[in-house]
């Protein structure tokens, strides 16, 4: 290499750049020159097209290219990646046409290696290269089941999204994302990562993350994660609990998804939850809740009445999911500025008096289908909260045997279903109320398959609903569709 770099025609050559005025700082020996900016200085059509193309012919380009071609090789061969992006060449630039989606297809044939100690820190071994197969777009890089076993040591400020979902990745270390410090959507779903392979500082330097996913792992604790997360998903993980410190500092969160672990009344601390001030969607289904889990934000709970700090919340939990548990009835202490509740596939058998009459504005959707709802399990009392904000009531898969007391309250009630129950009849007044002219607003009622009687339905019972091919009645249990 030195050899090459210190023969007369590289040195004629330098000459000649001197005297058209690409001349080199005095103090530059051979040994210290930077191939790229000679590259870049005498823009040889090794890279770039010359306005001539004739010139490529010419004695002194084939000249050079004779000599130049088998330094950049050597040159290549022997430098870090990173070495590369320092002196000006861009390994993320597309090297062959774009993919029919858009996205050119990566090729790098370049090894990755360690950086510096004084940089990183030790690495226990060198890092492979991105597969082949990855895709690119100006600022994200998505490698989605591709088989990684590793994530290579990148540096690249200007990457903010980075997909590497659907992979075998086992291990990730504390030094893996550092040369990413813009990095804001990382997705990690889908991988190998337990506690002992993720390092648990892995994330704690990527200042500017908004969003990470790291669904479908084998997680039993909660990483360290920085300040400025707005989405966490760990649904699907192996998470064995939630303690005061799992959430530290997360002020800025909206989305949180927990859902399928093993979270139960007695693993999650009262103070769990207690830094997510900005909370807006929170997942807990498909774990082993019989209760609203403890210590929700201060500015979520009932007790914001008697305390001025938090009277007025500036965000308050919109959407709570705690579908696929163990809940025997409808919690009390619900966030007051809850919207959407989902609870279905619990063991719900009363929805208890005034336990929406906190609410402000109130429940726009309720869905408790596939629990054990009996009739004498739902009181005139029970939506006291609810009259003129609930759209949406899903009661249907449970054990009514009679249509519930309470409904013809819900004024801005539009979607009703009590399909695959026990009820009988429908009594007069029970979903319209003929004493007042007044139309519904229900577009969709189901009670299709329990055990009516078409022929005995009084005929002013769904005077109220305007389209009646809305109201469903076909099938009935033992009856046969279109009968």
């Amino acid at each position: 290499m030195e050899d090459l770099l210190a023969s007369p025609q590289l040195m004629e050559t330098a000459a000649e750049d001197s005297a058209a005025g690409y001349s080199l700082p005095a103090h530059t020996t051979p040994e210290s020159w930077h191939l790229p900016g000679i590259l870049h200085r005498k823009k040889l059509e090794l890279f770039i097209l010359s306005a001539n193309p004739s010139s490529l012919c010419s004695p002194h380009a084939v000249a050079m290219k004779s000599m130049l071609l088998p330094i950049l090789a050597l040159w290549v061969g022997c430098c870090p990646g990173e070495a590369l992006a320092k002196k000006g060449l861009n390994l993320r630039e597309p090297m062959t046409p774009p993919t029919p989606m858009g996205l050119p297809t990566l090729q790098l044939p370049l090894p990755s290696r360690p950086r510096p100690p004084d940089d990183l820190g030790t690495m226990e071994q060198a890092m492979p290269s991105l597969p082949a197969s990855c895709l690119l777009a100006q600022a994200a890089i998505a490698c989605s089941n591709v088989k990684m076993k590793h994530v290579p040591v990148l540096t690249d400020p200007g990457l903010t999204t980075f997909y590497l979902a659907e992979n075998e990745i086992a291990r990730i270390s504390a030094h893996t994302f550092l040369g990413l410090p813009n990095l804001e959507w990382l997705d990690l779903s889908k991988n190998k990562l337990d506690a002992r392979g993720l390092h648990p500082n892995a994330f704690k330097n990527l200042t500017r993350l908004k969003r990470l996913n790291l669904d479908g792992n084998s997680l039993s604790t909660v990483p360290a994660l920085p300040a400025s997360l707005q989405e966490l998903k760990l649904n699907d993980n192996l998470l064995q609990g939630l303690q005061h410190s799992s959430f530290r500092g997360l002020s800025q969160l909206l989305t949180l998804e927990v859902e399928g672990n093993k979270l139960h009344d007695g693993n999650i601390s009262p103070l769990a939850f207690q830094p997510l001030r900005s909370l807006l969607y929170l997942r807990l289904d498909r774990n082993q809740l019989r209760t609203i889990p403890p210590g929700l934000p201060a500015s979520l709970q009932l007790g914001a009445i008697s305390s001025p700090r938090t009277c007025v919340p500036h965000r308050k939990l919109e959407t709570l999911d705690l579908s696929h548990n163990r809940l025997v009835h409808v919690p009390s202490f619900l966030p007051r500025g809850l919207r959407r509740l989902t609870l279905h596939h619990n063991h719900i058998e009363r929805i208890p008096g005034y336990v929406f009459a906190h609410m402000k504005p109130g429940l726009e959707f309720l869905h408790l289908s596939h629990n054990s709802l009996r009739a004498d399990g739902i009181h005139s009392v029970s939506f006291l909260g609810l009259h003129a904000s609930l759209a949406e009531l899903l009661l249907d898969h449970n054990e009514l045997q009679a249509i519930p007391r309470g409904l013809l309250g819900l004024r801005g009630l539009q979607v009703l279903r009590l399909s695959h129950n026990k009820i009988r009849h429908v009594p007069l007044n029970s979903i319209c109320d003929t004493r007042v002219a007044r139309d519904s607003k229900l577009i969709s009622t189901h009670l299709e398959n329990n055990l009516i009687d078409r022929r005995r339905i009084p005929p002013t019972a769904f005077s109220c609903i305007r389209a009646y091919h809305s109201v469903v009645l076909q099938p009935q249990q033992g009856e046969e569709e279109g009968s």
